[in-house]
């Protein structure tokens, strides 16, 4: 098959869609398909593309950064890039986002009477509201205007039950939709591995003893619940518990979390590593980690649930979001509820019992570690099964 796969964002601009859309890239060219991304081109784009050695298989959308949106922003499709999409003779086209490269994914299937895959990856509601500031009327529209998308789409996935209610229940989807789970990139590591794998983390966090780390990786924006975990470690830190917090990633809201950090004089007991694109060092720091914490309300599913487990590393969600879905609280996961004092009670608890936090790791690895190459088998046959149709 020669297969397009469209989204906003993709490396090195670094976010879990990008991640999903580089998985599907590179496990469906391993099966024997022609895979094509389409994808945002942001100021470093093209240095990187060039380093990686893609050629023509990534095709990129010029973008400018908008402040407000960051590390996000405008896209456009020249002319040239449209005479050489029409000139790929795609099998099927999978848009991954419903906004800039949903709408060209959109228009490329229809000109080319070819099937259209959609997944709804994000409560793109919330994405709206940063455009129209929280004018329900226009944030109604626009979310009515970019649904279109999905019903151009002649499949239309989520990646767990939890989302599909979701677009059921609050955007209102009427088509039938298909779970499709995400993967893992990262391998589980040998015993052998782990020692090196320490040793690298030391060196980049400069953590010497035997504190607990506690790992948060993502896009710094309100919409992932960063505020009331924040608030959460503060109170940890005035009752004198001991531990180490680490922020991977960047956002719009990066310099903000920093000043609340400063200001609550936590500097000792939190860093912020910004954006980290080398996955053995992403993967040194899960091999410290006593603790994952992901209090997103805003997130359909995430990635890194499945990295943690793949390091026996339990992730601590809120009641309740999309991503706590098969989630057991001290079974395979934690839950709390969603205010600094029930989130930071719970990171307490659980960093102060280590047998039980090792328990509940292996057993997340079991229930939650699925690799890439699986998940790509199970789109490759969806998307025959839609040729065939």
């Amino acid at each position: 098959m020669i297969i397009g796969e469209f989204n906003d964002s993709f490396p090195p601009l670094m976010d879990g869609v990008g991640g999903v859309v580089n998985n599907y890239r590179k496990e469906l060219t391993a099966l024997g398909n022609t895979v094509y991304v389409v994808a945002g081109g942001y100021d470093d784009a093209p240095a990187y593309d060039e380093k990686m050695g893609w050629g023509d298989t990534v095709l990129r959308m010029p973008g400018k950064v908008v402040e407000r949106l960051k590390p996000y922003g405008s896209l456009r499709t020249p002319k040239e890039l449209r005479e050489k999409l029409m000139d790929i003779d795609f099998d099927i086209i999978h848009i991954h986002s419903p906004f800039y490269s949903g709408h060209l994914g959109c228009e490329i299937a229809a000109k080319k009477h070819i099937p259209l895959v959609g997944t709804f990856h994000t409560q793109f509601r919330d994405d709206i509201d940063g455009f129209v500031f929280h004018m329900k009327p226009l944030r109604e529209l626009a979310v009515s205007y970019v649904m279109r998308r999905y019903y151009a789409c002649d499949a239309v996935w989520t990646p767990s039950l939890a989302t599909k209610r979701m677009l059921i229940r609050d955007y209102h989807y009427t088509k039938p939709v298909l779970v499709m789970e995400n993967g893992c990139d990262m391998v589980r590591p040998s015993p052998q591995d782990w020692d090196g794998l320490r040793k690298q983390a030391l060196a980049c966090t400069g953590i010497t003893d035997d504190t607990p780390v506690l790992l948060f990786i993502g896009q710094h924006k309100d919409g992932k619940n960063i505020p009331m975990l924040l608030q959460s470690l503060e109170l940890l830190h005035r009752k004198g518990v001991r531990f180490h917090m680490l922020f991977v990633g960047v956002g719009h809201m990066a310099d903000a979390y920093k000043q609340f950090v400063k200001d609550h004089d936590m500097e000792g007991d939190v860093s912020f590593l910004g954006k980290i694109s080398d996955r053995n060092l992403l993967a040194s720091l899960y091999s410290i980690t006593s603790l994952f914490l992901f209090p997103s309300l805003y997130d359909t599913s995430c990635l890194v649930m499945r990295e943690a487990a793949c390091f026996k590393v339990p992730v601590l969600f809120v009641k309740g979001s999309c991503t706590s879905e098969g989630i057991v609280d001290g079974e395979n996961g934690y839950l709390a509820e969603n205010t600094p004092e029930a989130y930071g009670s719970a990171i307490t608890q659980i960093i102060s019992d280590n047998e039980k936090r090792r328990q509940v790791g292996d057993r997340a690895e079991l229930s939650l570690y699925q690799t890439w190459s699986d998940v790509a088998r199970n789109v490759q046959a969806e998307y025959q099964k839609l040729l065939r149709k």
